[in-house]
Protein backbone atom coordinates (compact mmCIF):
# COMPACT_ATOMS: atom_id res chain seq x y z
CA UNK A 1 0.00 0.00 0.00
CA UNK A 2 1.10 3.38 -0.81
CA UNK A 3 2.55 5.40 2.21
CA UNK A 4 0.03 8.39 1.35
CA UNK A 5 -2.90 6.43 1.16
CA UNK A 6 -2.42 4.37 4.45
CA UNK A 7 -2.07 7.87 6.79
CA UNK A 8 -5.63 9.05 4.60
CA UNK A 9 -6.98 5.48 4.67
CA UNK A 10 -8.15 5.80 8.62
CA UNK A 11 -9.29 9.07 8.32
CA UNK A 12 -11.31 8.56 5.26
CA UNK A 13 -13.25 5.55 7.32
CA UNK A 14 -13.70 7.76 10.59
CA UNK A 15 -15.43 9.91 8.08
CA UNK A 16 -17.73 7.99 6.68
CA UNK A 17 -18.73 6.43 9.90
CA UNK A 18 -19.62 9.86 11.15
CA UNK A 19 -21.43 10.48 8.12
CA UNK A 20 -23.59 7.42 8.17
CA UNK A 21 -23.98 7.83 12.16
CA UNK A 22 -22.41 4.73 12.96
CA UNK A 23 -20.49 7.08 15.19
CA UNK A 24 -21.29 10.18 17.36
CA UNK A 25 -19.22 13.22 17.94
CA UNK A 26 -17.47 13.69 21.04
CA UNK A 27 -14.39 15.68 22.38
CA UNK A 28 -12.06 13.07 21.70
CA UNK A 29 -13.02 12.11 17.93
CA UNK A 30 -13.15 15.70 17.16
CA UNK A 31 -9.92 16.90 18.87
CA UNK A 32 -8.63 13.66 16.50
CA UNK A 33 -9.87 14.75 13.57
CA UNK A 34 -8.73 18.32 14.21
CA UNK A 35 -5.14 17.00 15.53
CA UNK A 36 -5.18 15.99 11.45
CA UNK A 37 -5.24 19.93 10.41
CA UNK A 38 -1.60 20.27 11.30
CA UNK A 39 -0.69 16.38 10.68
CA UNK A 40 3.09 16.29 9.23
CA UNK A 41 1.70 14.78 5.90
CA UNK A 42 0.15 17.55 3.75
CA UNK A 43 -2.07 15.03 2.10
CA UNK A 44 -3.70 14.00 5.13
CA UNK A 45 -3.97 17.84 6.02
CA UNK A 46 -5.89 18.38 3.22
CA UNK A 47 -8.29 15.76 3.33
CA UNK A 48 -9.04 15.69 6.67
CA UNK A 49 -9.87 19.59 6.22
CA UNK A 50 -12.08 18.94 2.90
CA UNK A 51 -13.69 15.98 4.81
CA UNK A 52 -14.99 18.49 7.66
CA UNK A 53 -15.68 21.44 6.04
CA UNK A 54 -17.65 19.81 2.82
CA UNK A 55 -19.32 16.96 4.43
CA UNK A 56 -19.34 16.57 7.93
CA UNK A 57 -19.98 20.23 8.33
CA UNK A 58 -22.98 19.66 6.31
CA UNK A 59 -24.68 17.07 8.32
CA UNK A 60 -23.66 18.88 11.91
CA UNK A 61 -22.95 22.35 11.25
CA UNK A 62 -22.39 23.27 14.65
CA UNK A 63 -19.41 21.47 15.25
CA UNK A 64 -16.54 23.68 15.02
CA UNK A 65 -18.54 26.60 17.24
CA UNK A 66 -19.49 23.65 19.72
CA UNK A 67 -15.93 22.59 19.98
CA UNK A 68 -14.06 26.12 19.54
CA UNK A 69 -13.55 26.67 23.52
CA UNK A 70 -12.65 23.09 24.04
CA UNK A 71 -9.95 22.96 21.46
CA UNK A 72 -8.51 26.41 22.50
CA UNK A 73 -8.03 24.87 26.04
CA UNK A 74 -6.49 21.58 24.71
CA UNK A 75 -4.50 22.82 22.44
CA UNK A 76 -2.86 25.17 25.34
CA UNK A 77 -2.50 22.46 27.65
CA UNK A 78 -5.37 23.81 29.83
CA UNK A 79 -7.28 20.77 29.86
CA UNK A 80 -7.26 20.41 33.92
CA UNK A 81 -9.40 23.54 33.42
CA UNK A 82 -12.68 22.02 31.51
CA UNK A 83 -14.53 19.98 33.36
CA UNK A 84 -15.67 17.67 30.93
CA UNK A 85 -12.64 17.01 29.49
CA UNK A 86 -11.59 13.41 28.86
CA UNK A 87 -8.24 12.12 30.14
CA UNK A 88 -7.02 10.53 26.94
CA UNK A 89 -6.51 13.92 25.53
CA UNK A 90 -3.53 15.10 27.13
CA UNK A 91 -1.45 13.92 23.63
CA UNK A 92 -3.65 16.66 21.53
CA UNK A 93 -1.86 19.19 23.14
CA UNK A 94 -0.06 21.85 21.23
CA UNK A 95 1.56 23.81 23.98
CA UNK A 96 4.68 26.56 23.99
CA UNK A 97 6.22 29.04 20.99
CA UNK A 98 7.26 25.48 19.31
CA UNK A 99 3.36 24.80 18.46
CA UNK A 100 2.47 28.42 17.93
CA UNK A 101 1.95 27.97 14.12
CA UNK A 102 -0.34 24.34 14.14
CA UNK A 103 -2.23 26.09 16.60
CA UNK A 104 -2.72 29.02 14.97
CA UNK A 105 -3.92 26.54 11.70
CA UNK A 106 -5.97 24.76 13.40
CA UNK A 107 -8.02 27.86 14.65
CA UNK A 108 -7.75 29.74 11.54
CA UNK A 109 -9.44 26.64 9.14
CA UNK A 110 -11.94 26.48 12.24
CA UNK A 111 -12.75 30.00 12.53
CA UNK A 112 -13.26 30.08 8.01
CA UNK A 113 -15.88 28.02 8.63
CA UNK A 114 -18.09 29.56 11.63
CA UNK A 115 -20.48 32.57 9.91
CA UNK A 116 -21.00 35.81 11.14
CA UNK A 117 -23.48 34.94 13.25
CA UNK A 118 -21.36 32.21 15.22
CA UNK A 119 -18.07 34.56 15.26
CA UNK A 120 -20.55 36.67 17.59
CA UNK A 121 -21.51 34.09 19.43
CA UNK A 122 -18.00 32.78 19.89
CA UNK A 123 -16.82 36.49 21.16
CA UNK A 124 -20.01 36.33 23.86
CA UNK A 125 -19.29 32.69 24.43
CA UNK A 126 -15.16 33.47 25.17
CA UNK A 127 -15.79 36.52 27.17
CA UNK A 128 -18.33 34.28 29.32
CA UNK A 129 -16.81 31.37 30.26
CA UNK A 130 -13.11 32.29 30.10
CA UNK A 131 -12.94 35.43 31.21
CA UNK A 132 -15.06 34.33 33.89
CA UNK A 133 -13.21 31.46 34.28
CA UNK A 134 -10.20 33.77 34.64
CA UNK A 135 -11.73 36.34 37.25
CA UNK A 136 -12.67 33.96 39.22
CA UNK A 137 -9.04 32.47 39.81
CA UNK A 138 -7.94 35.76 40.52
CA UNK A 139 -9.80 36.60 43.51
Amino acid sequence: MHPVLSEVKPSLSLQKLLQEDYLKWRSGLVMKFISNFVADNTDVQQLCQLCFANILLVRYPKTYFQFFVEVLFFTNNLMKYVTSAEPNLSNFSLPGKDNEKKRHKIFKVMLQNFSDHQKLDLTSRICSEILTFICARCR
